[in-house]
């Protein structure tokens, strides 16, 4: 893995490998008898962060938000220390939804097959909380809504997440049993098998890593089956697959339906259809 690739996981200290900020003299801060100031808060956050209690971090940077906004606005570096609670508040949110960034991004180049079924056996035995993807998507957000007005190491961030909102989201409906295949009693086309709800989440995180793939392809040592597969779905797909809002007026239910159930480009594999032919 190079060691791009590992620095910028640092970033938003995500899947557990939180770095304990130690200075000459202790912690970040070096805190006061008092433990409810911001600096305090955050490093308590940070701590948490560490020891992979992700509750516990998401509530102190929520506490240290309501506390202090302008601290927890805050993104920069003191003294070659990251300053950035939202940053840190995605990581924790994007660890509860199931989320191993580091290992995650390193299987990019041994992708095989559909990408949706590529993400969905990613989290296969993985503890999923889907949710947590779009809390981590409207944090990092607050940086700017598109690739274009945010870091690069935002955007790769992004780029990831979108990937693990489809795997979390398949993975909860369409393989209970965690065996890494579509279950047989699953059907995209069927709402009982997956809602309206989950399918937003699934095609706009499509929309994400399209909209932050030069982000990814820069930290990747190979080329990767699953993004080059994801933009042509996006050219046979059209408008319906680049949205990165899930709420987008812009959604088409039926097409990711339709793209789900294919045998070619979704993840049943036994449908007997080919997109755009399924769900008719």
């Amino acid at each position: 893995m190079s060691q791009n690739l590992l620095s910028v996981s640092k970033i938003f200290l995500a899947s557990g490998l939180v770095m304990v900020l130690v200075g000459c003299g202790g912690n970040l801060f070096q805190l006061t008898a008092k433990k409810d100031t911001p600096e305090a808060i955050y490093q308590d956050a940070r701590d948490a962060l560490n020891e992979q209690e992700y509750d516990v971090a998401i509530a102190k940077i929520l506490d240290l938000k309501a506390k202090d906004a302008a601290f927890y606005a805050r993104c920069e570096k003191v003294d070659g220390i990251k300053i950035c609670p939202r940053e840190d508040l995605a990581g924790a949110y994007a660890s509860k939804c199931g989320l191993n960034f580091v290992t995650f991004v390193s299987s990019l180049t041994s992708s095989t097959g559909s990408p949706f079924l590529f993400f969905m056996q990613k989290f296969k035995n993985v503890a999923v909380s889907p949710s947590h993807c779009y809390e981590a998507q409207k944090v990092i957000e607050t940086f700017g809504a598109t690739s274009g007005v945010r870091s690069s190491e935002q955007n790769l961030f992004m780029a990831v997440l979108g990937m693990a909102k489809i795997g979390t989201h398949l993975r909860d409906v369409a393989d209970v049993n965690q065996d890494g295949t579509t279950d047989t009693t699953y059907n995209s086309c069927d709402a009982s098998s997956i809602s309206t709800d989950y399918l937003r989440q699934v095609i706009s995180g499509m929309g994400l890593v399209i909209d932050n793939v030069a982000a990814v392809s820069a930290v990747l040592s190979g080329e990767s089956d699953a993004l080059a597969d994801l933009e042509q779905i996006k050219q046979d797909c059209g408008s319906a697959c680049a949205i990165t809002d899930p709420n987008s007026s812009s959604f088409n239910e039926a097409v990711t339906r339709v793209l789900l159930r294919s045998s070619d480009k979704g993840i049943e594999t036994s449908s007997g259809c080919t997109f755009p032919t399924c769900c008719l």
